[in-house]
């Protein structure tokens, strides 16, 4: 009671007490404001190569995985697509291409595989995209040229995720894709 108005007194909490709650009542806001580090998946598209001479026919396939690098990479006939560029932080530099010979019934077959990336500057839209393509020739007879993923933006174009060539009849190359959806899961 205030002996002065007769008015009944509020507490008042000491001015050193604000000052030093003030960090513990501000704690909890600063928490929900810094968000914790996000992860994400990493997606390592690779390719393989095949040469059956037992069912006298050559293979190439691309495939991926997430987050496991090295086994995109591991094996003597499979190459990450990353690791057949030269880049830096902002900028693919250079492309490089992998060429083998196949002997097979009908002849030598040459395989040229290389990659095709989203963009060559690594901050554009499809920047961290990576495709690949392939040339299957026999001599100087090109049999074909096959891009395996060349769209990182649309959902409605077929991934070729495989190209088989039969010596037998090279003609007919036996060719399979599938939809994004299921390619990337």
């Amino acid at each position: 009671m205030n002996e002065y108005t007769g008015a009944a007194l509020k507490p008042r909490m000491p001015r050193f007490a604000i000052a030093c709650c003030r960090p513990l009542l501000l704690a909890p806001l600063c928490f929900l404001l810094i968000a914790s580090p996000a992860s994400a998946d990493w997606f390592y598209p690779y390719v393989e190569y095949e040469c059956d001479k037992e069912n006298d026919r050559l293979t190439v396939r691309f495939d991926g995985v997430y987050n496991d690098p090295e086994f995109a990479g591991k094996g003597p006939n499979r190459w990450s697509l990353w690791s057949l560029v030269t880049k830096d932080e902002e900028r693919i530099r250079e492309l490089k291409k992998i060429t083998k010979i196949c002997e097979l019934s009908s002849g030598a077959y040459e395989v040229i595989i290389g990659p095709k990336p989203g963009a060559m500057l690594l901050t554009r839209r499809c920047g961290a995209a990576m495709g690949g393509w392939t040339l299957i020739k026999r001599g100087s007879e090109k049999l074909g040229q096959y891009l395996f993923d060349d769209n990182c933006t649309s959902p409605s174009y077929a991934i070729i995720t495989e190209v088989t060539v039969h010596a037998k009849d090279p003609d007919r190359t036996e060719i399979t894709a599938v939809p994004p959806i299921d390619f990337f899961k």
